[in-house]
């Protein structure tokens, strides 16, 4: 009888311990954030009952917003990657939905390579801010329209960095100085980093 009260206790064991380990007791959250101005990652996660919370920098991106570009610090996390919710007692897997800025679809390391090649300080703050901009409250009247512009735009700008990565940069025929003349007003700036007026701007949104 002793013998198996301790293999039913054994086994009860070994299942309650699986059953904790696999989340199915405590579920599990999973958040990943980042700052679109210095790339730093931020990830949250609930396991075991538990809180982590784990921050990577990227030292490139950071060196060169915080210490050469003398900008201001900005404790903002907007959501950059797959965040999820294990639920307690079904296992079952729920994807959050929330919109993730264009700009953490672009790799860290090809936006520091194009704003090491700009001509000036002036350009690579402008390019920063025009990367992304805080979004309004959709209960704000307009804030949908207003919203979707602005992703309209910054994934523009993207995908022009990303054609400048993979093509136009191995072009040599082309100067990085020139394509930056051809191409600022789609970041809402002149060459020189001074802001569109907005006559500029309609012009700029209009140009092919």
């Amino acid at each position: 009888m002793q013998r198996w009260r301790s293999g039913l206790l054994m086994l009860a064991t070994v299942v309650v311990t699986l059953l904790f380990l696999s989340d199915f007791l405590t579920g599990r959250m999973h958040f990943e954030f980042e700052n679109p101005y210095t790339r730093t990652r931020r990830i949250v996660e609930h396991k075991f009952g538990l809180q982590r919370e784990t921050v990577i920098e990227h030292p490139g991106m950071s060196e060169l917003y915080y210490r050469v570009l003398q900008m201001p610090r900005v404790d903002r996390w907007e959501p950059s990657g797959v965040s999820y919710r294990v639920e307690r007692f079904t296992g079952r897997q729920i994807l959050e939905t929330a919109s993730v800025p264009p700009v953490m679809f672009l790799p860290p390391d090809q936006e520091l390579a194009f704003l090491q090649a700009l001509p000036h300080h002036a350009a690579r703050r402008a390019v920063i801010t025009a990367l992304f901009s805080p979004r309004k409250v959709l209960t704000e009247p307009g804030a949908a329209e207003y919203n979707e512009q602005l992703t309209r735009r910054e994934r523009e700008r993207v995908r022009l960095i990303c054609a400048w990565y993979d093509f136009d940069r191995k072009d040599y025929a082309l100067s990085q100085r020139e394509w930056w003349q051809k191409h600022a007003a789609a970041f809402g700036v002149r060459p020189d980093g001074t802001p569109l007026t907005r006559s500029e701007e309609r012009v700029a949104q209009h140009r092919p």
